[in-house]
């Protein structure tokens, strides 16, 4: 009989399947969460990412890791994230400044 969690390494199996990744990717995968797991419900929180060529291990905005070369942490941009710290930053820029009331011509300001 199968348990829950033999499921669930089924059902992850076939979604990389679907995603054009190869069994022998899907091994070194499966090989790589065990030995960095550690035997519990780790696995849990981490959500695979895959182009079907290579296959992440996202364990948080800030980690992502290549699972398919012994763990070497590659790294990603969230656009949305960059764009509203920069916005944030500008408006307290432009705040400080006392640029938005300030007498500057409309197309000198930021």
């Amino acid at each position: 009989m199968y348990s829950f969690n033999d499921l669930l390494k089924l059902k992850v199996v076939k979604n990389l399947l679907d995603a054009g990744v190869g069994l022998h990717k899907i091994r070194k995968t499966k090989k790589y969460l065990e030995m960095t797991g550690n035997g519990g419900d780790d696995f849990l929180k981490v959500t695979l990412i895959s182009d079907g060529n290579t296959v992440y291990a996202c364990y948080s905005d800030q980690e992502i890791i290549d699972t398919l070369n012994s763990g070497q942490a590659v790294f990603g941009i969230a656009l949305e994230k960059v764009y509203n710290k920069l916005k944030k930053d500008v408006e307290n820029f432009l705040i400080q400044n006392d640029y938005v009331n300030s007498s500057y011509p409309k197309e000198d300001r930021f």
